[in-house]
């Protein structure tokens, strides 16, 4: 099963598709979905399966499927794509946009190098990308030293560039207590916190 991109006309006519399984990305892409459309792009979201990605070495025979941010123009001739080596889900994807970057919002079903959370459990994680999809860092989002499961399920960037992501969890975040089975949450970030 692979996903198509449709373009249509304001009359319901079919202007244009894309066919994913025959796209000019390295591996098949599924599941993909508009993330954000302005005057001239088209933003997309997709798993897309890779043999050899940086920071990760996949052993031969093993199909992976990693996510990729790719943008066309309004013709969907392909102008990038970013497939980085990071597990996030894509059932729950969101993306922010500003000038200079684009933060994609998931749920992270792998540990980053350089954290201490040993869990299993889905986390939340924002990855910052350039304008031209040049991947540039990850955050994850714990509730380590507990285990819990963290559901982003949407994102906002405001005037002052901050990013508001929520969602819920079934455990505490740091600094907080759990009321529930599966609480909501908000978080406030700057990017120049990282």
């Amino acid at each position: 099963t692979y996903s198509i991109l449709t373009m249509m006309s304001e009359d319901g006519s079919q202007l244009w598709n894309i066919d994913f399984s025959y796209w000019q990305v390295p591996g098949d892409c599924l599941l993909a979905r508009p993330l954000y459309c302005d005057d001239s792009n088209i933003y997309l979201n997709a798993m897309c399966e890779v043999s050899n990605l940086p920071y990760q070495t996949v052993q031969p025979g093993f199909v992976d499927y990693r996510n990729a941010l790719i943008k066309t123009d309004l013709t969907g001739q392909i102008e990038w794509s970013s497939i980085f080596g990071i597990e996030f889900g894509l059932s729950w994807s969101n993306a922010s946009f500003s000038e200079s970057s684009i933060y994609l919002i998931g749920s992270l079903f792998e540990q980053i190098p350089g954290t201490n959370d040993p869990y299993t459990n889905p986390d939340a994680g924002m990855a910052r990308f350039d304008s031209d999809g040049n991947f540039k860092w990850v955050k994850q989002f714990t509730c380590y030293p507990d285990d819990c499961t963290i559901n982003p399920y949407a994102s906002f960037l405001d005037h002052n560039q901050n990013i508001w992501i929520g969602g819920t969890t079934n455990g505490p975040l740091p600094g907080q207590v759990n009321n529930g089975n599966f609480d909501m949450f908000l978080i406030q970030y700057h990017p120049n916190s990282f």
